[in-house]
């Protein structure tokens, strides 16, 4: 099966519930709504599926398709709806990440910081762009730390790394999602707490509140960082190897792992 029937296939019945369907009609795919005001009944339903695939309106006929650009899309990689590794693997490898950090109280306030916020676990890493499915800021969290500790294997002998901050801005980078995304049903909305700030923002708010660490700052510069640019939401660009690292390996994660 080409990837193309593969993804409208998976499309198909992960929107059957909203009876949304994509019906391949000669050089676009139509898509057909049991309801017609389902977007304006379930505006989430409409973000989730433009950051799944390229929706165009038909302004004369009146109906949502994809072209031949979406259909390009469709037919080049397969997308993802769910982790590679199943929620528990992932928090097994996630805590072995944080037992492996030395500084006892950077350590243990990590650990129960996320111990005691199970949504953590459980919520997408974005409304649309990468890792949208349940587990899907902790797969992608996991995948930066995979990431960063793999080119710290790497760059170690090279040029200095503090390994403690690297994994500690690894884990922490995205925290601040824990309080912008729900998910129910697979379709995941935004929350006050998104619009008013952002994950980066309400990352630093936790992260100053809640973590004990003696490189405080440094952590900080990583969340506060990792998108690079003022464009991209970061009021800061790196400017420790530690952050860099973070920040590419949110790139690649997002990217290129991200579905």
């Amino acid at each position: 099966m080409s990837y193309l029937e593969l993804n409208r296939k998976r499309l198909n019945e992960f929107y059957a519930p909203f009876g949304i369907s994509l019906v391949l009609e000669e050089d676009i795919i139509k898509m057909y709504r049991t309801d017609t005001r389902i977007f304006q009944n379930k505006p989430e339903v409409k973000r989730d599926i433009e950051g799944r695939i390229d929706i165009i309106w038909n302004r004369d006929e009146y109906y949502w398709y994809l072209d031949s650009k979406g259909i390009d899309k469709l037919s080049k990689t397969e997308l993802k709806f769910t982790s590679d590794r199943t929620r528990d693997v992932l928090k097994e490898v996630l805590f072995g990440y944080i037992d492996a950090i030395i500084e006892e109280d950077l350590k243990s306030s990590i650990k129960n910081y996320i111990d005691s916020n199970d949504v953590f676990y459980s919520i997408p890493a974005a409304t649309y762009y990468h890792h949208t499915y349940e587990n899907g800021l902790l797969e992608h969290t996991v995948q930066v730390c995979e990431l960063c500790n793999n080119v710290f294997t790497y760059l170690k002998e090279k040029t200095p790394i503090d390994k403690d901050i690297l994994i500690a801005g690894a884990i922490l980078h995205d925290i601040g999602k824990i309080n912008c995304y729900s998910c129910t049903d697979g379709v995941t909305t935004i929350t006050e707490i998104y619009k008013e700030q952002d994950h980066i923002i309400n990352g630093v708010k936790i992260v100053s509140s809640n973590i004990r660490s003696e490189k405080i700052d440094k952590i900080i510069h990583i969340i506060a960082s990792h998108h690079q640019t003022k464009d991209m939401g970061s009021p800061v660009e790196p400017i420790y190897n530690e952050a860099w690292l973070v920040h590419v390996a949110d790139n690649l994660s997002a990217n290129i792992l991200g579905g």
